[in-house]
């Protein structure tokens, strides 16, 4: 198991399935998550089987919280904190005899996850300056998908906001002050990363 500490944004939801015997219902083998939030999995017709039956839990890309319970190999249920891209696998173990006319749960099924981590926190390149026009870009932001560039009162963005480059002009009479940009993607948003500059 890997153990790695991860501030959770709350997202909790159900994943199961069905079998028959003339067909498969299965929910979204693939879904997608942010980093650090939890989800459980949940085995369906497991009531037909019996107290003694097994069940084999196994993840990769995530901790299993209720893992305890896993170990002992009669939970029918999981609860993953995911911190990658990866998968939960169950099987089923013996012990489940299922009567005449009852549902039995598959015998393994496999969801994978795509896991979209926080941006990481971006670098500000000081390009050069021209007439009191400063460009700049941010650098070294992973999985960043937009930029929020904050700029001193009085100052001009001329393009670039939202965007990894930006082109601002200073104010009037004003050669120096402190430029921040933030890292967003769907997940949320980077720690500041602010440079001093200057511009005559």
């Amino acid at each position: 198991m890997h153990i790695r500490p991860i501030l959770a944004l709350a997202l909790m939801f159900s994943l199961g399935f069905a079998v028959d015997a003339s067909a498969q219902s299965y929910s979204p083998r693939t879904s997608s998550v942010c980093a650090g939030s939890t989800v459980t999995y949940f085995i369906e017709n497991t009531q037909n089987c019996g107290s003694n039956t097994q069940y084999s839990w196994n993840a990769d890309g995530g901790d299993i919280i209720n893992w305890s319970n896993v170990y002992l190999k009669h939970s029918t249920w999981v609860t993953v904190q995911w911190y990658d891209t990866g998968y939960v696998r169950y099987a089923l173990g013996p012990g489940c005899a299922v009567l005449p006319g009852q549902t039995a749960p598959a015998d393994s099924y496999t969801w994978y996850m795509n896991v979209t981590p926080l941006p990481g926190m971006p670098q500000i390149q000081y390009n050069g300056c021209s007439q009191r026009t400063l460009s700049l870009s941010a650098v070294g932001a992973t999985s960043a998908t937009s930029y929020t560039w904050t700029v001193p009162a009085g100052w001009t963005v001329n393009s670039g906001q939202g965007t990894s480059q930006l082109s601002v002009t200073t104010a009037e009479g004003q050669t120096s002050g402190t430029v921040c940009v933030q890292a967003n993607n769907v997940c949320g948003s980077s720690s500041s990363s602010c440079l001093q500059l200057s511009c005559c």
